[in-house]
């Protein structure tokens, strides 16, 4: 869905690993790991309240670097990607 709707609009798509478990090489994805996956959340609460802070905190560093490089039209979606977080 998201390359498909990446293609359409003729915008880039960015990857962000922010804790995939398995090991990968991928040059493409921008690391920002916090770790290797979360928890089952059926059993118990996929991250600590300290980990999803730290995971907000990252992913609106991120969104704040894009912008820098993201063209001016863009950057309002950017704008309210960052507000659903």
């Amino acid at each position: 869905m998201a390359t498909t709707a990446a293609k359409h609009f003729g915008d880039e798509l960015v990857v962000v690993d922010m804790g995939i478990k398995l090991p990968y090489h991928c040059p493409e994805i921008v690391n920002r790991s916090l770790g290797k996956g979360t928890k089952n959340l059926y059993r118990e609460p996929a991250m600590t309240r300290e980990q999803a802070k730290r995971a907000r905190r990252v992913w609106k560093q991120t969104i704040d670097r894009l912008q820098k490089t993201v063209p001016l039209p863009r950057r309002a979606w950017l704008k309210w990607i960052r507000c659903l977080y």
